[in-house]
């Protein structure tokens, strides 16, 4: 199988991450963008909490993106843009996804899966982005197991989308991976 270079932003690192880990042989070097790597609720993934898949797909996440898609008429582009792409997201794919998240059922953490990887490996971080206790935390675990911290400047959580050259330029700047693609 050919070896992949891989990059996740915000909750596709999760995939990412039980990729990387349950098929070392595809991926060789994983950079994740501020994506959740705790157990249990947070963030978006918390919406998903004391609904019924129908409900959230037929109800909440349509109602939730059409009030958003207002609010970005008013706001900066980059939530339109962002809320576009949730439009083409599978609701329901989002909501499992979310219930996952919040079950906390992936032993080890997501969080040790990426740190125990014995391959090249990065978290990029926005430069306006707010690092709590759990994020320097991790920022001294990843640097101790050799991992790259990367702060992309004028970004916040949507880095890619807030300073997309910012982003592209600090995905270039990574070291060649040490193994050869295919």
């Amino acid at each position: 199988s050919p070896l992949t270079e891989t990059c996740a932003v915000s909750r596709p690192p999760t995939v990412a991450v039980m990729v990387a880990s349950e098929r070392p042989d595809l991926v060789c070097d994983l950079v994740l963008a501020e994506g959740n790597l705790n157990n249990g609720p947070g963030g978006f993934a918390s919406f998903a909490e004391g609904r019924t898949e129908e409900e959230y797909v037929q109800h909440w996440f349509p109602n939730f993106i059409a009030s958003r898609l207002e609010d970005a008429n008013e706001e900066s582009g980059v939530l339109g843009v962002h809320l576009g792409m949730a439009q083409a997201a599978a609701p329901w794919a989002v909501y499992r996804m979310s219930k996952s998240l919040n079950a906390g059922s992936v032993t080890p953490s997501l969080r040790e899966r990426f740190l125990s990887l014995d391959i090249s490996k990065a978290f990029f971080v926005g430069g306006k982005s707010e690092l709590d206790e759990d994020d320097i935390a991790l920022k001294t675990d990843l640097i101790h197991r050799g991992g790259d911290w990367v702060v992309v400047p004028d970004a916040a959580h949507l880095m890619n989308l807030d300073n997309p050259r910012g982003f592209a330029d600090a995905i270039a700047c990574r070291p060649a991976p040490s193994v050869a693609l295919a």
